[in-house]
């Protein structure tokens, strides 16, 4: 794994939250649809809205389970991967990281922030993975000329 695919496993860890909050979303409004049942009808055998409910409820219940353990894994990841960066030698390096693989800016954004050109922020970019890779070798396994 580059150190890229490395850093960029926090974004994709947070996707997936926010995947999974949708889909627990979706199901409370089947479950509020499927509330929306008329009982004023002679019921004649059992009332598939109520398997349907449990069905919903133990889908809602493992659910959760799946995005707490995911919000587990993020936040640990995310910690590692922000004191790891933080122990950068060159402070730009560290901001530069940062900025992109935690808060998500594009390099555009950086460039602008930190009062850079956008081809300044490019090098600085791979001189900053490349220093990533040289300091923690057993988490990535990077090619240099990779951008």
């Amino acid at each position: 794994m580059d150190v890229k695919e490395y850093l960029k496993k926090v974004r994709e860890l947070d996707n997936a939250i926010q995947f999974k909050d949708a889909q627990r979303e979706e199901i409370i409004n089947e479950m509020a649809a499927a509330r929306a049942v008329s009982y004023d009808k002679d019921r004649v055998q059992s009332s598939p809205s109520g398997d349907q409910m449990v069905n919903l409820m133990i889908r809602l219940e493992e659910l959760a389970g799946d995005i707490n353990k995911m919000r587990t894994e993020y936040f640990t990841q995310k910690n590692d991967i922000i004191n790891q960066i933080i122990l950068l030698h060159d402070p730009r390096y560290a901001d530069l990281l940062y900025k992109h693989y935690v808060e998500y800016k594009s390099l555009e954004k950086i460039a602008a922030d930190m009062n850079y050109s956008y081809d300044h922020i490019r090098r600085l970019h791979r001189a900053a993975k490349k220093s990533f890779a040289e300091t923690y070798p057993d988490f990535v396994d990077m090619p240099h000329n990779a951008t």
